[in-house]
């Protein structure tokens, strides 16, 4: 399987240690995630045993390598193939016996995770208000990745999808780094569940009927653009369009500002203006 992002592929491996968390606080390999698994009971499923201990969710994207530490070699080796089977290239297993000697430098709790945000979105942050100002609305959020991190950065969200099964894996991150989301499910294409999302209130000056200061459009479609214009005039809104899509051009006056974005896509950053139509 050829990784979609080479200069993934060839970055340093990251690195799960799924050993018991005390031998994890004694000694890790530096910018490692402690995730204690067991080896599957007997007569179990291990597809489902490894499915349950370690979510794709929590993990880095595909194709970024991925080193897998545990006691037990085979119990390592195992994790490995599995997530080999899920997609992942390339995963290894290893016991602290194969690392060289005084490799586990780091101690304590680490508190990192391997998951990442949306590309774009880590690389345009800086564009968005600061969190004081009030909430954000994650239209089309996925399995929320993008939503928890900006959770975890002091925003308060809304996270929007229809799919009940994104938003459980939104709410294991969420429940993982201990943030608050407010997870809708609502499919924006029913014009009847248009007008359900609301983003989270502010406690700021903006008052108890300020809308949200800050929307993220996961994917562009035109019915989410027309949703997401029933914002407050002074919104500042962060696209990422479905590549899949020809890209929104009718109306350039609304974006005020453009962006490089890796991978091809668009970054796009706009204040919205009453359109009059």
């Amino acid at each position: 399987m050829s990784p979609r992002n080479p200069a993934a592929a060839s970055a340093p491996p990251r690195v799960l240690d799924i050993r018991p968390s005390a031998a994890f606080r004694a000694g890790h390999l530096p910018g490692a995630v402690g995730r204690p698994v067991t080896s599957p009971p007997p007569g179990a499923s291990a597809t489902e045993h490894f499915n349950a201990a370690v979510p794709s969710i929590f993990l880095p994207p595909r194709e970024v390598p991925l080193l897998v530490v545990a006691d037990d070699g085979a119990l390592a080796t195992a994790l490995a193939a599995h997530l080999e089977g899920r997609g992942r290239v390339p995963v290894t297993g290893c016991t602290p016996a194969d690392l060289p000697p005084g490799a586990l430098a780091e101690r304590g709790d680490a508190g990192r995770h391997l998951w990442e945000p949306p590309a774009f979105l880590a690389a345009h942050a800086d564009l968005l208000p600061p969190p004081a100002l009030g909430p954000v609305l994650d239209l089309a959020c996925g399995s929320g990745r993008a939503a928890v991190w900006l959770a975890a950065r002091g925003y308060r969200v809304t996270a929007v999808d229809w799919q009940p099964e994104a938003l459980a894996f939104g709410r294991l991150l969420a429940a993982d780094l201990g943030v608050e989301v407010a997870w809708v499910a609502a499919d924006l294409r029913d014009p009847g569940a248009r007008g359900k999302p609301r983003p989270r209130r502010s406690s700021g000056r903006r008052g108890r009927g300020a809308p949200s200061p800050a929307l993220r459009v996961r994917y562009l479609t035109r019915v989410i653009f027309r949703v997401s214009r029933s914002v407050a005039p002074s919104t500042s809104t962060m696209y990422s369009p479905d590549p899949t899509r020809a890209p929104l051009a009718s109306r350039p006056s609304q974006l005020t500002d453009w962006g490089p974005a890796p991978n091809s896509w668009s970054a796009r950053t706009a204040t919205r203006r009453p359109l009059g139509v």
